[in-house]
């Protein structure tokens, strides 16, 4: 026993001794990596070259604010000197007061001469603009042309012979693929940030309506927008313009507009302050798996017409119900790739589109026309009003089977509608758990057309979801802004 606890150190220390032998040399293996190293080394190589091209961007802007006339405190206070108040009033001057406002962005210079590319909202609304470069000089900036629908704006600068970074082609990047981040989060200047391109054409993001973003893990906060996303070469690949976040602080999800999106935005506004898209005059929405099903078209991607504007380019040529396929021979993705393909083609030219009509392709021809302003759209969108149903309808309402209830179309209610009087039912109440719900029925669209069938009457669209032998139905309804087309799959309640 005895030798045994005189022996217990020697064998520790040994085993201390040995296990240094295996563990360090593991360790230090740990720390060295010829990719780690040569990888740092190019983030570090394109910072350090690309930093002089990148800007800050300070913007003010002034808004009035009316100042309470404190008359109508006092005759709120004393009613019985109301004559002497208001005269009192009446002799003096309206009062505002002036706020100012200040915004931080970044920007990159693009052409020598003081040409920067940045994001619209960093600049939209200023009434003074000071671009401050990476060597501290400091200068006003005028604004060249502004697109909220991309979000790309364009500013200028009096100087010249200055560093431009080159821009890329973003048509080529993969997911997985590392992307340099540099601009200004919360005012520290000349950030540089690090990560992977984690996802693309990433667009139901409620940002803009012309924009397949560009996900980046790379990290991303308030006064990077405008700034631009590299790739190891120091080549533009995006404009860094949003984050998606809980908090409003970076969380990964960073999104860049594609360079190749931005480029030809910012040509146009460079010549002519304003961007011209091409515009067909249709309504679009994602061919769902339930209107593939009803209109023929398993397995097939692209878009599905909702309604065709009248009049407008697209008008006898495009249909209610056809899908469109291709693009001058090229496969389409969906609704918003149709939109920011035919976006970037010139007004006048023509365009063959591949459709699915009645269960046959065909191709057809488009000459397209300039797409209207954004308030011109929203005037023509809106002026139908948004129906509001008649709380005093006591006609026949029966329960369709889908979860909704529909009532017959009055003349009355037709007019107060904005739809033609005859063609269609009022849908009256939908079920909050129902498949009609969630696909995005609601009460007071108006239904005309089931299933490419036309209906008139509450009878009719009994008739036809009853007679119906697909899987799901499809609906034609019109909320007073247009139309739109909703699959809903049966038995499913």
């Amino acid at each position: 026993m005895k030798s045994l606890r005189k022996t217990l150190p020697l064998l520790c220390v040994i085993s201390i001794l040995c296990v240094g032998q295996f563990v360090t040399p593991t360790r230090a293996a740990a720390l060295e990596s010829p990719m780690l190293d040569g990888l740092g080394k190019e983030v570090a190589d394109v910072a350090e070259k690309s930093r002089p091209a990148v800007v800050q961007i300070y913007s003010t802007s002034v808004t009035k604010q009316k100042i309470s006339d404190p008359f109508d405190q006092l005759e709120e206070m004393f009613p019985q000197m109301g004559p002497q108040l208001r005269r009192n009033k009446n002799q003096s001057q309206p009062q505002e007061r002036e706020l100012y406002h200040q915004g931080l962005g970044s920007g990159f210079i693009v052409e020598s001469d003081g040409i920067i590319l940045t994001n619209n909202h960093v600049v939209a609304g200023a009434s003074e603009l000071k671009v401050v470069l990476d060597n501290g000089k400091e200068y006003p900036a005028k604004v060249k042309g502004t697109d909220p629908e991309s979000e790309v704006a364009v500013i200028q600068i009096d100087a010249k012979n200055l560093p431009t970074l080159e821009l890329g082609d973003s048509d080529k990047l993969r997911v997985g693929n590392f992307a340099i981040a540099i601009g200004s989060p919360q005012g520290l200047s000349q950030t540089v940030t690090f990560g992977i391109i984690s996802a693309l054409n990433r667009s139901e993001v409620g940002i803009v309506d012309f924009a397949n973003f560009i996900q980046v893990e790379a990290s991303i906060n308030q006064g990077n927008s405008g700034g631009p996303l590299l790739d190891t070469r120091g080549r533009v690949i995006g404009i860094n313009t949003a984050i998606i976040s809980t908090t409003g602080g970076s969380q990964g999800l960073g999104l860049a507009i594609p360079i190749n999106q931005a480029q030809n935005i910012y040509k146009q506004l460079l010549k002519d302050g304003k961007v011209t898209r091409g515009y067909m005059g249709i309504t679009m929405q994602p061919l769902t798996p339930e209107l593939a099903d009803n209109l023929g078209a398993k397995n097939k991607s692209g878009a599905l017409v909702g309604d065709v504007v009248a009049p407008s380019p697209a008008a006898g040529v495009l249909e209610t119900y056809d899908i469109i396929t291709g693009i001058n021979g090229i496969p389409v993705k969906d609704s918003k790739d149709v939109m920011n393909r035919i976006a970037t083609m010139a007004p006048g030219s023509k365009v063959k589109l591949t459709v699915i009509r009645q269960e046959k392709e065909k191709e057809v021809e488009v000459k397209l026309g300039a797409r209207p302003s954004k308030e011109e759209r929203l005037a023509a969108k809106n002026s139908g009003g948004k129906p509001i149903l008649s709380p005093e309808a006591k006609e026949e309402n029966p329960d369709l089977g889908l979860g909704f209830k529909v009532e017959a179309l009055t003349p009355e209610k037709a007019k107060r509608y904005g739809v033609d009087d005859g063609k269609g039912v009022v849908v009256t109440s939908v079920d909050e758990n129902s498949e009609a719900y969630r696909r995005g029925l609601r009460s007071g669209m108006v239904i005309d057309q089931i299933n490419q069938q036309s209906v008139k009457t509450v009878k009719d669209a009994a008739d036809i979801i009853k007679s119906s032998g697909k899987k799901s139905i499809m609906l034609r309804v019109t909320d007073g802004r247009g139309s739109s087309l909703l699959g809903i799959p049966k038995g499913k309640e």
